[in-house]
């Protein structure tokens, strides 16, 4: 880790300190866009419901993220924080975020072994007697924390009273670790599956951070192009309405039939995967799977096809796998691409080495969105911070539409308040419950 700026009785490990200035002017961008995160923040603001908590973080640092962990800190939480994305980490805000006395770690393209070292540096906190003590609770993305503290440091878990989820793929890693052994290792909030979190940031964020990675990554024209993309959750119907959008034609290869039979009656055609290598020109992943794209697969497409994943990680297509064994020569093209070549005839362009190609080619989905994900993650902190009780069960704890009302209320007041209310015999025959006060809104 010597390449990133370590300084003496500084709790950080960073790119440079003089990147602070470009990220403080990121963040004041972003918030333009979180408003709603700012109203939350400014309802609890007096009353810091986390004061006390100790929360580590593990999700990708960008400019929206950076807000998010400044919210935390005003509310009264001491935050450690680390990035599940080792490629597309925002330096300058990392270093904004030092300067501000947040312990922060992680630089963009770290390695393997530094991206580890940096969940370590997250997980230790301070006692009054400046022993190491871990978190009260986690925010994880992917669950790549958790899984490691699972693996190598379930010690860990004595003190976390619950962590929240933000991906299918981390919950998906959740359900494997309960299979291997008969639970969780504590209380997990699935973020993922929350109305504002699957239809909002997975659905509208990806259909426009797509469009600019793409065209920024390598400059591509998607009228006319045949794209093939894997999945039909939130993600992959975000990105298929984007490429109808601009012309594209759009290609479903599902594992479900309702997944299919809806991407069908939506207009998109599904292919299996043998016909999808000889008709796709682009090929998008959105699984949150490992190998749906094989190296055998990837020998047979067409010349000049462009592989990227937007679902997680980047072993969603086998990029190693042909890397290693199968090309005659390779070529970075920019920063993004990589050219290889398979034969004398065959080329395919992969983007940001498998990995989030909106994340890295782009600056991810926009702030409005994650604003959305971002305050249910706040909302849920808070109600575990305040109420352990109701989460001392080791499972899945799914939010409630009510709970996604609630984010709603924050971002969009205005809509709020013009929404039609009911008279007493509308709910009495639709049975709907009493009235809740402002403040059984919001906690």
């Amino acid at each position: 880790m010597e390449d990133a700026l370590v300084m003496p009785n500084n709790d950080f490990w960073i790119k440079d300190l003089n990147l602070a200035p470009k990220g403080t002017s990121e963040l004041d961008t972003a918030m333009i866009e979180m408003v709603g995160l700012e109203r939350a923040v400014e309802y609890f603001r007096d009353k810091r419901p986390l004061e006390g908590a100790r929360i580590t973080g593990c999700v990708t640092v960008t400019k929206e993220t950076g807000i998010f962990i400044r919210a935390l800190k005003t509310l009264g939480a001491k935050v450690r924080w680390c990035s599940d994305n080792r490629y597309a980490i925002n330096d300058a805000v990392s270093a904004t975020l030092a300067t501000e006395g947040i312990p922060i770690f992680g630089v963009a393209n770290q390695s393997e072994e530094e991206y580890y070292k940096c969940m370590q540096y997250a997980m230790r906190f301070l006692d009054e007697q400046k022993r190491y003590i871990g978190p009260t609770q986690i925010i994880d993305d992917g669950a790549d924390l958790t899984s490691y503290l699972v693996r190598y440091a379930p010690s860990y878990f004595d003190s976390v009273i619950g962590i929240t989820e933000q991906t299918t793929c981390g919950i998906n890693e959740v359900k494997r670790i309960i299979t291997s052994s008969d639970q969780p290792p504590t209380a997990i909030i699935n973020i993922n599956d929350a109305f504002a979190k699957k239809n909002f940031d997975n659905y509208y964020g990806v259909r426009e951070s797509l469009i600019y990675a793409l065209q920024k990554a390598i400059g591509l024209q998607f009228s006319g192009k045949n794209f093939i993309v894997y999945g039909y959750g939130p993600v992959g119907k975000g990105c298929l309405e984007a490429i109808k959008a601009l012309g594209g034609h759009g290609f479903v290869v599902e594992t479900d039939i309702l997944k299919a039979v809806e991407a069908h009656m939506n207009g998109f055609i599904i292919v299996s995967r043998k016909e999808a290598l000889s008709i796709g020109q682009v090929f998008l992943t959105a699984t949150g799977c490992v190998n749906v794209i094989s190296k055998e697969e990837i020998l047979q497409m067409q010349d000049g096809a462009i592989l990227c994943n937007i679902g997680h990680g980047n072993s969603e297509f086998d990029y190693l796998g042909i890397l290693n064994s199968q090309v005659i020569s390779k070529r970075q093209v920019n920063t993004h691409v990589m050219e290889l070549c398979l034969s004398s005839m065959k080329r395919v362009f992969i983007l940001c080495q498998g990995a989030l190609v909106n994340m890295i080619a782009g600056p991810g989905n926009p702030p409005m969105v994650m604003s959305m994900t971002f305050i249910s993650h706040l909302l849920a902190q808070m109600d575990i911070f305040n109420n352990p009780s109701k989460y001392s069960e080791p499972k899945i704890y799914e939010c409630g539409e009510d709970f996604s009302r609630k984010v709603m209320r924050f971002v969009f007041p205005k809509i709020a308040n013009k929404l039609y209310d009911l008279n007493e015999e509308q709910k009495l025959y639709l049975n709907f419950p009493e009235d809740l006060t402002e403040e059984d809104h919001f906690l």
